[in-house]
């Protein structure tokens, strides 16, 4: 969705691109095509926010990116290609 009210809302893509009224780009670029401010700079990740399944409160995506960082650098997670895989690649 964009913004914690609006009900304009876009559809994430594989690549992680969005798909907005027929249109693809990064979040900036889409959420300033929905702000209707092609010209202005635009935080996506300020701009565009996601539902809590737990708790049904809208939440800027920022939150989630937030989340996924302290995750990586507590180890709690690893993505593919990361240094604390290849670390663990070599130990094999």
């Amino acid at each position: 969705y964009l913004g914690g009210e609006e009900q304009k809302c876009a559809r994430v893509l594989v690549d992680g691109s969005l798909e907005y009224e027929g249109e693809r780009g990064s979040i900036h670029q889409m959420a300033r095509l929905a702000t209707g401010a092609p010209a202005t700079p635009c935080n996506g990740w300020e701009q565009w926010y996601y539902v809590d399944p737990a708790t049904a409160e809208r939440w800027p995506i920022n939150r989630l990116r937030d989340r996924l960082r302290a995750m990586l650098q507590t180890g709690e997670i690893t993505v593919e290609g990361s240094e604390n895989q290849k670390k663990d690649e070599r130990r094999l």
